[in-house]
């Protein structure tokens, strides 16, 4: 009987605290939501994310599971990528963004391990500082990965505020520059984000993240910096932590916008996952060519 009460009042205690998050998500997500209306409606802008209510309330559904499928990735409930794969090809760099952790791109570093890409995936620490004060430990590792794989090109994918962050240390160490092949960013705020005023921007990294933040405005594009590489700046348009979704966007590099697709859509959605074998497919055969090239 009392094994069956403490089941019980664990099970009630469970409950609530699932109920709770649910609540807090959806609160959330309301609020992020009717932001980005707000701020549409007032540029005279066309609602991105769906042309009908069954559209949004899609997108809604896709971006909510895909939070709690990142949610799991952290407690290790889900898919672990694989470290190394083929040696013969030269490792994906991941950057992740804002408040959260090397665990975002377990769905993608699966994806590149299943294409034989190694990848690692780089912790940039606690949050609440302004957003170029990640960068040294960014450049630190970026540097200790060139000499740990001494030859070869590194390819890189960022997401959200990781791909202004790669930027920053690219501008800040030129000689960081000549071995990156290819980067592609998944909703970055390359000119910062709408959602980044009133109450939000008291945080740091909001703050930074501006539309007329001087650190953004100051950065020089991808295009500027990698002349010779390809770069890639990818947005969803039911992205309601970073709009307008032409801020995902830089000149010269290629634009792709994925129809619904949310913030943290962009780590999970298959569409996203299809875009990266597209990409990093062909640069694997590239490789795996190469010593048969030079015999």
């Amino acid at each position: 009987m009392p094994l069956l009460f403490v089941a019980a009042v664990l099970l009630i205690v469970l409950s609530l605290a699932l109920g709770g998050a649910a609540i807090a998500l959806a609160v959330w997500f309301t609020g992020t939501w009717w932001r980005f209306v707000r701020y549409h409606r007032h540029k005279g802008l066309e609602l991105p994310d769906g042309p009908t209510w069954g559209d949004r309330i899609r997108a809604w559904i896709l971006e909510g599971a895909a939070i709690l499928r990142l949610m799991t990735y952290k407690a290790e409930w889900g898919p672990r990528a694989v470290p190394f794969a083929d040696d013969r090809l030269p490792p994906v760099f991941c950057v992740h963004g804002f408040t959260q952790d090397r665990t975002n791109f377990s769905r993608i570093r699966s994806v590149l391990y299943g294409l034989g890409r190694s990848s690692i995936a780089i912790n940039l620490g606690r949050p609440g500082r302004a957003p170029e004060r990640y960068a040294d430990r960014l450049a630190e590792r970026f540097a200790e990965l060139l000499l740990e794989v001494p030859e070869g090109p590194i390819d890189v994918i960022c997401h959200s505020m990781g791909g202004l962050l790669f930027r920053q240390i690219l501008r800040d160490h030129p000689e960081l520059r000549p071995r990156v092949r290819t980067v592609v960013t998944l909703g970055s705020p390359h000119h910062g984000t709408a959602a980044s005023r009133g109450p939000l921007r008291r945080i740091p990294e909001a703050k930074g993240l501006h539309r007329k933040s001087a650190w953004v405005l100051e950065l020089p594009t991808l295009a500027e910096l990698l002349p010779e590489a390809r770069t890639i700046t990818v947005a969803g348009t039911a992205d309601y932590v970073v709009y307008p979704k032409e801020t995902c966007h830089l000149i010269g590099s290629e634009a792709v916008d994925l129809p619904g697709v949310g913030h943290a859509g962009l780590l999970v959605d298959p569409r996203t996952l299809a875009l990266i074998r597209e990409v990093f497919q062909p640069l694997a055969a590239a490789n795996l060519a190469e010593p048969e090239t030079n015999a």
